[in-house]
């Protein structure tokens, strides 16, 4: 998973920019990617849909409050994308001094059995014993907290090609893409190039972006 180097892929399906769902949240967060040495005009926007309705309010809550004061987080040097596994995930940080998040991980999909981790014999992680359900099977273009984890700062926007069954319902889901456009910045951020080492590959050169609150 996200922070461990898992590598797993899914299968065929998903796509970008789906309505947001009745008592869902209007935001949508701009991470506007600034100019790197390869790419000097820069790299666009990435504008990211808040979804509390499947994170529930402490994910979401922390991103806007890193959006209504991010002057505090530029200078906490912690708005950076520094992971790009080509074809699977974009990893990066929002990470503020002034702002701290609360452990909260998300809520099983109400269609789902909350013990289906467990159930179909998937290995327990350290950071998750219990095997718990957390959040929906992840489609293209859902962002989620890295590492299992139930808030930031480390969260990664997934990229593959179809629904991702090998991480299961691991991990907490707080915001899809709202997009083409911005999956096509994300894109061309993970053809930048890439240093390998414990299993994960690294920007050579760390994206920064700017963090900007929004709404539709």
């Amino acid at each position: 998973m996200p922070g461990g180097g898992a590598t797993g892929r899914g299968v065929p399906g998903g796509a970008l920019g789906a309505a947001t769902p009745a008592g869902g949240d209007p935001e949508e967060v701009e991470l506007r990617l600034a100019a790197v040495k390869r790419l000097p005009r820069g790299l666009g926007s990435v504008r990211i849909r808040l979804r509390g309705d499947l994170s529930g309010k402490e994910s979401v809550d922390y991103v806007r409050r890193i959006g209504v004061d991010p002057a505090s987080a530029v200078r906490s040097g912690a708005l950076q994308f520094y992971r790009a596994e080509r074809g699977l995930l974009l990893q990066g940080e929002m990470r503020s001094s002034g702002v701290q998040g609360e452990e909260r991980k998300g809520p099983c999909p109400p269609d789902v059995d909350p013990d289906v981790n467990r159930k179909k014999g998937r290995k327990c992680f350290p950071h998750d014993p219990d095997c718990g359900c957390h959040g929906p099977i992840m489609l293209p273009g859902m962002v989620g907290w890295a590492g299992g984890a139930g808030k930031g700062p480390h969260f990664f926007i997934y990229v593959g090609d179809g629904p991702n069954t090998f991480w299961g319902h691991d991990h907490t889901v707080w915001g899809q893409l709202a997009d083409e456009q911005s999956m096509n910045a994300v894109k061309a951020v993970l053809d930048l190039p890439v240093s390998s080492g414990g299993g994960m590959r690294m920007l050579k050169q760390k994206v920064p972006f700017e963090l900007r609150l929004s709404t539709r």
